[in-house]
């Protein structure tokens, strides 16, 4: 959170690989914060059980971090290498915009991959309304299913 704050008001650090930086931490604090609602109420509330809904929410947010997460970490991989090839280019073919318009499409193409995951799981008959597990994955609630 705290290298968010730096990035977002040091004008000097707005350029494609600290926006690439902030990205990769808002995936981390994404993908990390998706089981802690269930997890406090797993162990401090005392509740086994959680909505049909709300694991599919769960199921969505985590797996929509793990997909970021690569991708993220696939779009570093490609600045550096760009960085490294072409040295004398680099600020004219990786520019601020370009980076943001990368993000952006692989975002989209995060929640496009993993909607579906969820989305076949809607229409199935589930055996109860409430699921017993602290943490929600495809097969675990596909295990629900008649």
């Amino acid at each position: 959170m705290v290298n968010i704050l730096f990035i977002v008001n040091d004008k000097q650090l707005h350029k494609p690989m600290y926006l690439l930086i902030c990205n990769l931490a808002i995936v981390d604090i994404l993908y990390t914060s998706s089981v802690i609602p269930t997890m406090i109420n797993f162990l401090v509330a005392g509740r086994k059980t959680i909505p049909h809904a709300s694991c599919l929410i769960q199921m969505f947010v985590f797996t929509v971090g793990g997909v970021m997460e690569m991708f993220a970490l696939s779009i570093m991989a490609f600045d550096r290498l760009v960085a490294i090839s072409y040295p004398l280019q680099y600020h004219s073919y990786l520019t601020n915009v370009r980076m943001l318009v990368l993000m952006c499409i692989l975002w989209v193409v995060a929640c496009g991959f993993v909607a579906y995951m969820p989305a076949t799981l809607i229409g199935l008959p589930h055996c109860h309304t409430k699921l017993v597990y602290s943490f929600c994955d495809y097969a675990a609630v596909i295990r629900t299913t008649y």
